[in-house]
């Protein structure tokens, strides 16, 4: 609490508050006509009651537990609750019969974020290869598989695969497009230019046919 003599930074002209203040776990404030109460003493914390401070007692309608959510976004209740505290996601605090607290999640915005994800592939699409397929095809690392893409020469598919370590964003690159560029990669061995770079030579190739 903070008196005109020892605070102005929290002072104003005077003005009467809510007497019901609470703050954090449910501290109750006087109500003094003049003092204003610093944000950081009156914000209760997130997944809170706001009215006591304390978790709420019960499982809300929308709420789901932090396993739940796991299932959803296909990782560990672990993974779940720090991408969702990462993500914002609504949740309440509630002490469970046997004692511990426990989150509660909106399922809503869960699903929503699970929506937005890429998709989870068991194996390349139809037509696909795998980035290690692509660059054993071409002779070339998979530095400059990300160079072609840099450069606009190969188009890569984004998915979702799950792995040993849970899930990992894997790249596959289309067969026909890594076909063309084996060509033009053939054509610039046999009777391109020393002075022209492989890029440059396949680019140009690409851009003809």
């Amino acid at each position: 609490m903070n008196t005109e003599n020892k605070s102005k930074a929290y002072l104003q002209s005077p003005r009467v508050i809510k007497r019901n203040l609470k703050g954090i776990n449910g501290s109750r404030f006087f109500n003094i006509p003049g003092v204003i109460y610093p944000e950081s003493v009156l914000k209760v914390k997130p997944g809170y009651n706001p009215q006591t401070g304390e978790p709420y007692r019960e499982k809300p309608s929308w709420g789901i537990s932090s396993a739940e959510a796991g299932a959803i976004l296909h990782c560990t209740a672990s993974a779940a609750r720090i991408g969702l505290l990462k993500h914002k996601v609504r949740f309440h605090v509630v002490r469970t019969a046997a004692g511990p607290l426990q989150k509660y999640w909106s399922r809503t915005q869960v699903e929503k974020l699970a929506a937005s994800r890429l998709p989870i592939a068991a194996e390349a699409e139809q037509g696909y290869i795998s980035m290690g397929d692509a660059a054993e095809k071409l002779g070339v690392t998979r530095t400059s598989l990300q160079r072609y893409c840099e450069r606009g020469l190969l188009h890569p598919l984004k998915r979702r695969v799950n792995t040993r370590c849970g899930l990992r964003t894997s790249f596959f690159f289309s067969e026909a497009e890594v076909q063309r560029l084996c060509s033009a990669r053939q054509q610039w061995q046999t009777g391109g230019s020393p002075m022209q770079p492989l890029e440059d030579f396949m680019e140009k190739s690409q851009q003809e046919g």
